[in-house]
């Protein structure tokens, strides 16, 4: 089998960090209470740009908690800033995504 390459792990697989396209409407208005995304949970993986680690967490509002790791706000996290996200998944509860977390 020529050309194919080697399938990629789900955590492997790079995400932009200049944005969160799933917190706006399509003109940029931020999403109704209503909206089904609004109730999202996310499993993460941070890359630090200092150390080039790898942190995983999970949590409801992802872009407030990227600004809480990046002000130092996170013990775990405080001495790798700045740090981007790496890659993402939404789940419907909190429970998928603490078990996503700690796969």
């Amino acid at each position: 089998m020529t050309g194919l390459a080697p399938k990629a792990s789900l955590w492997e697989k790079p995400v932009n960090p200049q944005g969160f396209p799933w917190m706006s409407s399509p003109k940029g208005a931020p999403l109704e209470e209503s909206h089904p995304l609004r109730q999202m949970f996310f499993a993460y993986i941070l890359k630090s740009n200092k150390d080039e680690g790898f942190y995983y967490g999970s949590c409801e509002d992802l872009s407030k908690r990227v600004k809480a790791h990046n002000s130092g706000k996170v013990r775990s996290t405080k001495s790798r800033r700045p740090l981007v996200i790496h890659y993402f998944e939404p789940f419907p509860s909190r429970k998928e995504a603490n078990r996503r977390e700690f796969f």
